[in-house]
Parts: C-alpha cells; sequence; structure tokens
C-alpha cells in the first residue's frame, strides 16, 4: 500500500461510517408508497419540518419569512427540527437570519407530541419525516433536489418524495417544471411567486454614464462550495476574462461573497459571508453583480436587481424563468463569450439603464406578503390562484 492510500485510509473509513449512520437513521422513517393526506376544512396550525437552522442559509431564511407572513395572516406557525438540534439553537440562528421572526421553534420531540392541521415538509429528508403525522401534508420546495446529488441512493430517495401525494408548492416555477419534467406521472405542482425583501433593498444611483471610462470594474460575484452555483467554473473564467481587460488597459476587480472565509478563492478576495447591511454596501460600491443559478434561482439576484446593479448571469440556468432574458447579461461557459458581451455593455450606457430598469421592473409586485397569501390560498383551496398559472 502506498503512503498515500494509508493516509487517506482513515478518511474513507470515517467517510465510511458517517454514511452508514446517516442511512441506518434514515430507514427509522423510510417507505416510498404514497400516503393519504385529506385536506382539512380550515387550517389554524402550520408546522414546518426543517433540518437544523442554519445561519446565512437563505434557504432556511425563506422558510421563516413564508412562516412570518403567514403568522401575520393569523395562523400558528412553528418550525421544528428532525435533528438533534435544540429548540434554543434553533431561536438562535434563526434571529441571526431573520430578527424578529415570527412563529416559534420545536426540537424533534414535537414529532412525536404536537397536533398540527398541516406538516410542511421543506427539504427532501424532512418529507420522510412527516409521513406518518397526523394532519394534512404539505411540500414548500425550493429546489429540485435531485440536482444536488450523483446518481445514486441520495438521488432516488430525493426524487421519490415527489410521489408521496403530499400538496407540492414550489418557491417559483423552475421547479415545478423540472418535477414535470422529470416524474411525468405525478401531478403537476402548483407554485408560489419568488418574492423578495423589498423593504431591505432599494434602488442605488447609478452612473451609467461613467462606464465608458472606467479604468477599473468591480464585480461581486456570490460563490458558494457547491457545484449548483459553479464555482471552479465561475474563477476560471473570471481569471481569463481579467487577463483579458489587463491586455486592453483595463483591471477588473472581483469580490467573491457568500462563502466562508476559509475558503480561497482565485482572482479575487473573498468577503464571506455578509450581513444584510453589508451586502448593500458591496452592491452599492460594486459595477456589476454575478450569480450562477444553475438549478433554482436565489435570493441573491433579486437583491441586485433591487439596487439596480447590473447583472451578470448563466444562460443555461434558471434565470429566464424569473427575469426577462433582457435585463441581465446572459453568459455561457465560454470566458471569450463573457469578456466580448462586457466589453460592449460597458460602453453603452442606454443599454446598460435599459437592461437594469427591466430587471428592477420584474420584480413589481414581488413580496413576502403576497406570497404567503398564494400560499395560504393554495393550502385551503388545493387550487392553482389563476394569477399563478
Amino acid at each position: 500500500m502506498t503512503l498515500s492510500q494509508l493516509l487517506a485510509a482513515p478518511l474513507f473509513r470515517y467517510r465510511y461510517r458517517r454514511e452508514y449512520a446517516y442511512f441506518e437513521t434514515l430507514l427509522n422513517v423510510l417507505s416510498v408508497e404514497p400516503v393519504n393526506s385529506p385536506r382539512p376544512e380550515s387550517v389554524k396550525s402550520i408546522t414546518f419540518v426543517v433540518y437544523n437552522i442554519t445561519r446565512f442559509s437563505g434557504g432556511h431564511t425563506s422558510i421563516l419569512r413564508l412562516g412570518s407572513a403567514l403568522a401575520d395572516r393569523g395562523f400558528e406557525v412553528a418550525y421544528a427540527t428532525f435533528t438533534s438540534q435544540t429548540s434554543e439553537e434553533m431561536v438562535a440562528a434563526a434571529n441571526s437570519n431573520l430578527p424578529g421572526f415570527r412563529g416559534v421553534c420545536l426540537d424533534s420531540g414535537a414529532l412525536r407530541t404536537r397536533c398540527s392541521d398541516v406538516w410542511v415538509a421543506t427539504h427532501w429528508e424532512s418529507a420522510y419525516h412527516i409521513r406518518n403525522l397526523s394532519g394534512y401534508k404539505a411540500y414548500y420546495i425550493q429546489d429540485y433536489e435531485p440536482y444536488f446529488y450523483a446518481f445514486g441512493e441520495k438521488l432516488l430517495l430525493a426524487r421519490k418524495t415527489y410521489e408521496f401525494g403530499y400538496r407540492m408548492i414550489t418557491l417559483g416555477q423552475w421547479a415545478a417544471s423540472e418535477i414535470t419534467r422529470n416524474l411525468p406521472q405525478v401531478p403537476e405542482p402548483a407554485h408560489i411567486s419568488f418574492p423578495y425583501e423589498n423593504k431591505e433593498y432599494q434602488p442605488q444611483p447609478r452612473n451609467f454614464e461613467a462606464y465608458p471610462h472606467k479604468q477599473t470594474l468591480k464585480i461581486a460575484v456570490y460563490a458558494k462550495h457547491t457545484e449548483r452555483r459553479a464555482p471552479f467554473i465561475i474563477q476560471n473564467i473570471l481569471g481569463r476574462v481579467i487577463r483579458d481587460f489587463h491586455e486592453r488597459g483595463l483591471t477588473i476587480e472581483v469580490l467573491y461573497f457568500g462563502e466562508s472565509r476559509a475558503y480561497r478563492f482565485r482572482h479575487g478576495r473573498n468577503l464571506g459571508k455578509l450581513s444584510k447591511a453589508e451586502l448593500l454596501k458591496l452592491y452599492q460600491k460594486c459595477d456589476f453583480g454575478m450569480v450562477a443559478s444553475l438549478t433554482n434561482i436565489s435570493l441573491v439576484p433579486f437583491e441586485m436587481a433591487a439596487t439596480k446593479l447590473p447583472i451578470i448571469e448563466c444562460i443555461d440556468g434558471s434565470f429566464p424563468y424569473f427575469f426577462d432574458k433582457q435585463a441581465a447579461v446572459l453568459t455561457n461557459f465560454d470566458w471569450r463569450d463573457l469578456s466580448a458581451k462586457l466589453a460592449e455593455i460597458i460602453s453603452d450606457p442606454n443599454r446598460l439603464r435599459s437592461m437594469t430598469d427591466l430587471a428592477y421592473q420584474n420584480l413589481n409586485g414581488l413580496s413576502w406578503e403576497t406570497s404567503a397569501g398564494q400560499f395560504a390560498e393554495l393550502l385551503l383551496s388545493g387550487e392553482t390562484p389563476a394569477t399563478l398559472s
């Protein structure tokens, strides 16, 4: 056995034991048969079943925003975990993500003792944990989660949850379309509008007339070490674009954000995970914002659009499901394409202005209050509101 194999063996054994224990725990609730879940005549209490509530998690923050907006509408809202996280730890993380959130946090004991009119799965694993609970079953789907895995056990188990017969409600139309495309045998999911918090991000003054004369362009890049955000391709593309612009006598400064500062990103500076106030300052000082929404869109492009920061997105991702194609610089994975499009658009202030104006117009009417109303209507009626079709 080589030295590298000897060094790798303990890590392999640790990962093997961890995965074996993971599936051993999951088997306690594993069943793939559809469930009978009759809709109640009225709904008073709604319980979202979550994994650990994690600080800086956009997905968990979205659940908290939806739950808080539902609480404002008079529902009794709770967030229950199926892990060992304590309710005190949940509250601390939730307050960090959304200060003043509404609803109560409950540890895993609530899955045995709580009575709830509606149980809402928020992740494919939680869909298994609510199967045998007494109450109506709904599924708040923020992404097409089978795409998170290589083909294998977890992908198949995640995909199977869409066949349980829960009331499926997706965040935006993209995830609903992917479920329908990959599982044509299941009923088409309903969807609510993908909202953003319009009180936190407002239009900022932008001098587009200055872009053709800039010697340095600052790009805020949302970077996560997950393949659905294309972190390695983006770093390589930006490195080539930086070099190409340097040969033209222009400088590109890349400011990464969204990931721990422990990660080293090439061709730029990693600012780490930022607060809302820090994000607003970053959007104010940058000339472009870049995001790769390869699966369901992130909240980040909405925030950027709200501040009228010109957006760079991936043409092969989900951005066109939520914005007009002319609302961003849409690029592929060829650095030459991005370099040429950037050079072209910075020379055209009128196009920059119309692009950001269009992105901002696409936000019209979006709010968590509106989406919560749609969510409640779908739970109560079971019908897709005409405004969503």
